[in-house]
C-alpha cells in the first residue's frame, strides 16, 4: 500500500467537492493548494491533483509547473473540473496547450456554473462571451465547438444555473487509484 494524497484548487466549489467525493472512496487525505507543502507532495508515492479548467487551463498548472521535479516521480492523477462534456478532443486539447499535464493519467468531470456566485472579473468574461455567442447566432451556423458545446448550449449555461456534479465522474479515477495502490 501506496501513501497518497488529494490536492485540489477550487474556485466555485465544484473540484472541492471532487476532491471529498474521491476521498470518500480512496480514505486519502484532502489538502487545498494553497496549504501544500513540498514536504506533502514527497512523502506520498501517489498524487491526485483535482482542479478547475478555466480558458483551457488547469487550475492546478502553476502548482504543477512548480514541483515538475518532484512530481515526475510520482503516480499522478490528474482530475480537471469544467462545463463541457467529456470527451477525448477535450483531452486532446488541453494536453496540446500543456505539456505538463501529460506526467499524470487525465480524468474529468463536469462541473456547475452559477453566473450570480461568479467574481466580478468572471461575471464580465460571461456577459462577453454571451455577446460574442449572440452576435454568431445572427450571422451563421451554430455548430461551434467548445468540446461538445454549441452556442445555444453555452447560452443557456450563462442565463441559467447548471451543476452538472456526478459521483460517477470519479469511479475511473478510483479504479485508476485501487490498481496503483497495489
Amino acid at each position: 500500500m501506496y501513501k497518497g494524497i488529494i490536492i485540489y484548487k477550487s474556485k466555485y466549489g465544484a473540484s472541492k467537492k471532487y476532491a471529498n467525493w474521491i476521498a470518500e472512496e480512496t480514505n486519502l487525505k484532502v489538502k487545498e493548494i494553497e496549504d501544500v507543502t513540498v514536504f506533502d507532495i514527497e512523502k506520498n508515492d501517489i498524487i491526485i491533483l483535482v482542479g478547475g479548467v478555466y480558458a483551457s487551463v488547469f487550475a492546478c498548472y502553476s502548482f504543477m509547473k512548480k514541483h515538475i521535479d518532484v512530481l515526475r516521480f510520482k503516480k499522478l492523477a490528474i482530475f480537471c473540473v469544467g462545463a463541457a462534456d467529456s470527451d477525448d478532443s477535450y483531452k486532446d486539447a488541453l494536453m496540446d496547450d500543456s505539456n505538463i499535464l501529460k506526467i499524470g493519467e487525465f480524468f474529468y468531470g463536469r462541473g456547475s456554473m452559477d453566473i450570480k456566485n461568479m467574481t466580478f472579473r468572471d461575471k464580465t468574461i460571461m456577459k462577453l462571451v454571451r455577446k460574442a455567442l449572440l452576435r454568431k447566432k445572427k450571422h451563421e451556423d451554430l455548430s461551434i465547438d467548445e468540446g461538445k458545446l454549441n452556442a445555444d448550449d453555452m447560452l443557456d449555461m450563462i442565463d441559467n444555473s447548471s451543476d452538472w456534479t456526478d459521483k460517477s465522474y470519479i469511479v475511473p479515477l478510483v479504479s485508476w487509484f485501487n490498481e496503483n495502490n497495489k
